[in-house]
This record gives structure tokens, sequence and C-alpha cells, in this order.
């Protein structure tokens, strides 16, 4: 007898997962899509399938099996999330914003009840490193995880330093690509990047994450002055997210960070991620996939039905416990920055290069009087320039 799945939200994933279940025999074999839950079925009228659709929330868990989320944002995603946890229905789940804001609730929720929680898509869906790092963790525990965490961004990126194409128009690109939206401010803020990394440091380190001890910095237009420095120098700009074991301490940030060609990250370009995490004996370890746009997430969501359909859904909890985040303001770190000489103090300068000044180790405290002044920041990611 097939599985009976309730589907939240028909947009690019939503839809995406439909039509994948649909054209591989071996899952429509074994599932079937009964319910899609959108705001407005009528608008669906012409899809072959369009007795599936409802917007009636009565009756919406009856005779359900699994139910897949996909409707974005946090209302009513959470609330129904909830209610499927509450009888006792797994959930899969695309959505890294409510995964973020309400991990713990989510995860006790489905021990109580005997269920399941699955969200690889809402973290780098293709990678997969949400289901690697819950074997990771069956051999101990992670000190430290660090990457490439948004592939819209990343993408930009790439095509003005790699190619010189301008900023503006690199932004254009990711849009027409499906890689960023039509308002960029969740990417090139770090927004997105820091509810991944929040998932990941919780799923490893602790759950003790206050979003305001995240240390972020958005991406700044990159000048053609900038961008040839950095081609001279063969430097790449990096949207990088890391999470740090610091004796009691967590420390998280997600930074614009310049690195040479020896770091890990610097060929990785276009719309692909990279993670890499350090495990309690020392050794590093690395995944990398592409992370931005429709099939990626959509397969993430295959992904974990495959895993709940063959009975191995992941839910291992062995984190740091006594461990808190705390703020990295006021962390020593070296920036790279274009602002006018004379509206920078000489004690914080260790030398120029070019157009650009490299700061002697400094706190982010200390730099935040001259923000309104800089027209690009960055960290540098090695020691010597």
């Amino acid at each position: 007898m097939k599985k009976h799945i309730l589907l939240l939200g028909y947009g690019t994933v939503g839809s995406g997962v439909y039509e994948h279940i649909q054209a591989d025999q071996t899952l429509s074999d074994r599932v079937e899509v009964v319910r899609i839950f959108v705001k407005h079925p009528e608008s669906r009228v012409g899809l072959p399938h369009f007795g599936c659709f409802t917007k009636d929330p009565d009756g919406l868990f009856d005779g359900i099996d699994l139910m897949i989320e996909a409707i974005g944002g946090t209302d009513p995603a959470t609330s129904l999330i909830e209610q499927a946890l509450r009888r006792g229905i797994p959930v899969i789940t695309a959505n890294k914003e409510v995964m973020n804001a309400h991990f713990e609730t989510f995860l006790s929720l489905a021990s109580l009840h005997q269920t399941h929680i699955l969200y690889e898509a809402a973290v780098m869906a293709e990678i997969p490193i949400i289901k690697t790092l819950h074997e990771a963790l069956k051999h101990g525990r992670l000190t430290e995880i660090s990457g490439i965490m948004n592939g819209a961004t990343n993408f930009v990126l790439s095509k003005t330093m790699n190619e010189g194409i301008a900023f503006e128009q690199a932004l254009a690109i990711a849009f027409d690509n499906g890689y960023l939206e039509a308002d960029p401010t969740d990417d090139l803020f770090g927004l997105d990047a820091m509810r991944k990394l929040s998932i990941l440091t919780k799923m490893t380190l602790t759950t003790k994450i206050d979003p305001k001890d995240i240390l972020r910095i958005k991406v700044n237009v990159i000048s053609e002055e900038t961008r040839a420095l950095f081609n001279e120098r063969h430097w790449v700009l990096k949207q990088v997210a890391e999470a740090t074991k610091v004796e009691e301490d967590v420390r998280l940030q997600v930074l614009p960070v310049v690195l040479k060609a020896d770091h890990p990250f610097y060929g990785v370009d276009d719309e692909n991620n990279i993670v890499s995490w350090k495990d309690d004996k020392g050794v590093t370890h690395a995944l990398q996939g592409k992370g931005a746009g429709k099939i990626p997430t959509a397969k993430g969501v295959i992904s974990d039905l495959k895993r709940w359909l063959e009975g191995i859904p992941y839910q291992i909890d062995i984190r740091y416990d006594h461990l808190k985040a705390t703020s990295s303001d006021h962390l020593l770190i070296r920036w790279l920055i274009d602002i006018s000489w004379v509206l920078f103090p000489k004690a914080y300068v260790n030398q120029s290069i070019g157009h650009l000044i490299l700061t002697h180790p400094m706190s982010f405290h200390e730099l935040t009087p001259y923000l309104d002044r800089i027209r690009f920041i960055a960290k540098v990611g090695f020691d010597h320039a």
C-alpha cells in the first residue's frame, strides 16, 4: 500500500518535488501525494492533479503518513510542522528559516511523539551535509565548522572576481539563473548563510545561540580597482561562515574573507558550496556541491524521502551541552578596507596595499565607528600579505 503524502506549498520547490516523485517510478510506486496545501488552489485549476489542492486546514492530516513542508516563510509553516509532529507524523522540510528558529522545539516534539523531522533540503541540499554530519557524530564530536554556505553570493563573487563582470551585472545574471531573489538582502548580508551555519552549529556544537552574537558583515559592491588589485595578487573574495569551539564558548562569524590560492575554499566557484569540519581528533573533512536553485533543493527533499522510506532517518544528540555561543565582536581580526587615509587612525594601519588599507589585528567593535565611511571591508584569511 502506498504511503500518503501531504505537500505544503506548490511554488518552485514544492512543484519540483511533486514532479520528481511523478517522474521516478521507484518512488511513485511507493508514495502518493494525496493533498497539496496552498493559499490559492483555484490558480491550479488547469493542472491534471487539481483535485489534490486545498486551502482548508480542517482534516488536513487525515490519512497522512508523511508531510513535506515547502511552503516557505514562518507562517503557517511553523504551526503546521508542530501539528504534524504532535500527531506523530514525520516531517521533511526545506525551510531553513523555521528550522533555525525552532530547531530545539521541533526535535523535542519529534522525540516526544516518536517520529522524525528531516531537513537536508534546508541546508545546502545537494551536498548532503546533514546526513554526513549525523554519520560523523556517531564517531565523536566536532570542534569547528566552516564553509561557503550561500551559492548565490558565491556565484556573484565568482562572476565579478574571475570574469570581470560588474557587481550589479553579476547580481542580474544570478537572478536570471534563479539563484537570487529579486531582493538579494538575505544572501549578500549573510542572513541565509547565518541560518545554515546556525542549524549546523545547533546539530553539532550548541543550541545556545543568540543571532546578535553572530558577527555578520555584508558583501560590499566591488569596484574595478579592487577587483584588479585582487587579480594582480591572485586573491579571491568569498563569503565564509564559521563556527569554532574556543574553550567553553562557540564563536560564529559570517564574513567576506580574502583568500590565497593555498586555501581549500579558493577554487570553489559559481553556485557551488563547500563545508569543512574538524573532529575532536583534529582531523579535517570536507564536502562540496551545488547549493543554489530549484533542482538542488528538490533533490534534498527527495533524498530525505528516500531515507524515510528506507527506515534510516537521522536524529542524534551528542552536542557539547555546556557550551554557548558568545559574541565575536571583540575578536582580533586583520581587516582589508577601502577608506580615506585621513578618516582612519594611523595606529590601526599595518600597511597600504594599493588603494586599500591592511589593519593591525583589531576587533569589529573598534572598527564600528568607521563603518559608514568604509567602501569595502573583508577579513584577511591568511598571515602574510
